[in-house]
């Protein structure tokens, strides 16, 4: 499955759209540049930054390698989204 229809099926495209700064601050606050992650995930450089940016159309097993390898969830990414929504 991609990334892209789960959260068009679960938020909506205004949520889809907030995935990448999310994505972004998740990665900074793991302490990782874009070429550490891509070397953790065995991802090549310009395929990070088109997750971030949401220019590719990423599987859900590629977002969870991404988040895992920032310390993350899909659940917390979810989450996050939420708390934007009640804030």
């Amino acid at each position: 499955m991609y990334f892209s229809a789960l959260m068009k099926s679960a938020r909506g495209q205004d949520e889809q759209l907030a995935v990448g700064p999310r994505l972004r601050r998740f990665r900074e606050e793991a302490g990782l540049t874009k070429q550490e992650l891509a070397a953790h995930m065995n991802y090549s450089l310009s395929g990070i930054k088109k997750m971030e940016q949401l220019e590719s159309n990423p599987t859900v097993k590629s977002m969870e390698l991404y988040l895992r390898a920032c310390g993350r969830t899909l659940g917390e990414l979810f989450r996050s989204m939420n708390q934007r929504k009640t804030a």
